[in-house]
């Protein structure tokens, strides 16, 4: 049986992140960190490693969690075939998402707060020009400010935080397997297909994976399920699935 599990480099980084880390985080911080993400994936992506540990090591000067860095970072691994490095990486990022995010929440609740207290400070200025001093482009000005500042939209306060996106999952089955450790990679990429319905490569590999495993029957489900989805699935994986008759066990089983 061929090799379907692939190293894809999905566009962006993790939006998308150890909470003392997180604790001062500016939203500055967050900007150039990920710009220096998002220099490392081209850098990947013109095969140029070095420069991309590189961008990434700059990320991660300026925030030393963030997970977007060390995704990539996971991904230089990856392609170096480093796994037990990329395997860390990735779970590096998984597990600082959480705190991530949190910090993300209260930078927004903290911004938009100070907006509602400069609009009321705006106001006031406004009373005072027009009483002591009028001046139509004075006025004009902080009424465009005031109207900048009522256009932001509040934070979205969700209960519980969201969970680590799918394709970290992804990434991390995609390690494990190279490792040799398939049950585990099946259930990362079980993970990842619960999460995101989107991952076309996550059904690929799951579905391999299941292979692997003698579980024919949910390998072909889960092609038909990423069909069904309009997810592109591997001719050849297909046709060689087609040629494992029911109950028999795939050929790497041997």
């Amino acid at each position: 049986m061929r090799s379907f599990a692939r190293v894809s480099i999905l566009a962006g980084a993790v939006a998308v992140y150890g909470a003392a880390s997180f604790a001062g985080m500016a939203i500055p911080d967050v900007q150039r960190a990920s710009g220096y993400c998002q220099s490392a994936e081209r850098a990947m992506r013109a095969g140029n490693l070095k420069k991309a540990r590189e961008s990434l090591g700059k990320a991660l000067v300026i925030m030393p969690n963030f997970p977007g860095a060390h995704m990539g970072m996971g991904h230089v691994a990856l392609m170096e075939r480093r796994y037990e490095d990329a395997l860390a990486e990735y779970r590096e990022a998984r597990a600082d998402y959480a705190q991530f995010s949190e910090g993300m929440t209260a930078l927004r609740v903290r911004d938009y707060a100070e907006a509602q207290l400069e609009i009321v400070a705006l106001h006031d200025e406004m009373l005072n020009q027009a009483k002591l001093a009028p001046s139509v482009f004075r006025q004009s000005r902080l009424e465009a400010a005031i109207g900048r500042l009522e256009r932001m939209d509040p934070p979205v306060l969700r209960g519980p935080l969201d969970e680590p996106p799918g394709q970290i999952d992804f990434y991390i089955g995609n390690a494990l397997y190279h490792l040799g450790r398939l049950d585990e990679a099946v259930a990362s990429w079980e993970e990842c297909v619960r999460k995101d319905h989107e991952i076309g490569a996550a059904y690929q590999n799951l579905a391999v994976g299941y292979w692997e495993q003698g579980r024919v029957p949910d390998a072909r489900r889960t092609v038909q399920d990423a069909e069904k989805r309009g997810l592109r699935v591997s001719p050849d994986l297909k046709a060689d699935l087609e040629r494992t008759a029911p109950g028999r066990e795939s050929p790497l089983m041997r």
